[in-house]
């Protein structure tokens, strides 16, 4: 049985982190743990050929994950880890549920290794810095991603009663008393969003590339 995320929103925050963190403060929320990860996506597609659907890329891409914790006894190194997510996606790419399958590896470079040998293709990198923020038993997560910025998750809250939509209005509903610059898409795919950056990126490229005048040399003769 997959994990629910029907009542669970992913927001871009276009604040800085400081007037994030401050409002998260004045609801009551406390900072509890940072950590970092890093995601390295592949699939045996060719993404950044041409565009690729997210419902498609997500069921033919497993990802490597390196998480690593502020604590005390915990590897420098961080933890490593092969991961695949069997996704049910709506036909408005909304992610419903998910089963998370994974395994424990030596090194991500080991492991990007043996992925790369058997012609998969790397075709994301999310470097995210995470915040859990902590009120009661309810908690949000902060994540600073490089490239595209803050982004806030957030789950159910404890006691919630209703359907799927009920609940996601109670969550829209707090975010927005926030009062906070949010994005307008309570559902983000961040490595997606990357994706779709890395692509256009690649496009302006190419086209800057082709608007480039070219000289043949000049000829000059030696004659008198």
């Amino acid at each position: 049985m997959g994990t629910s995320l029907q009542s669970e929103i992913t927001v871009q925050v276009t604040c800085t982190r400081k007037k994030l963190f401050d409002a998260l403060a004045a609801a009551g929320f406390s900072f509890k743990e940072k950590f970092q990860i890093e995601d390295y996506y592949y699939t045996h597609l060719d993404p950044l050929k041409s565009k690729i659907e997210f419902k498609l890329l997500s069921k033919n891409s497993c990802l490597i994950r390196n998480v690593k914790l502020e604590r005390k006894y915990f590897s420098a190194d961080g933890v490593t880890t092969l991961l695949y997510k069997k996704k049910d996606i709506d036909d408005d790419n909304r992610v419903k549920s998910e089963v998370k399958i994974s395994t424990t590896v030596d090194d991500k470079n080991s492991a990007r290794r043996v992925l790369s040998s058997m012609g998969l293709r790397n075709w994301c990198i999310k470097q995210m810095t995470g915040h859990i923020f902590k009120k009661g038993t309810q908690e949000i997560l902060v994540q600073e991603v490089e490239g595209l910025g803050l982004f806030m998750e957030i789950e159910e809250f404890d006691g919630q009663k209703g359907t799927a939509a009920v609940k996601l209005g109670v969550l829209k509903k707090f975010v927005n008393a926030l009062d906070i610059p949010i994005g307008d898409n309570y559902h983000c795919n961040i490595a997606y969003m990357l994706y779709l950056q890395e692509l256009t990126a690649k496009a302006k490229a190419k086209k800057a590339a082709a608007k480039k005048p070219s000289f043949a040399p000049r000829v000059v003769s030696c004659k008198k």
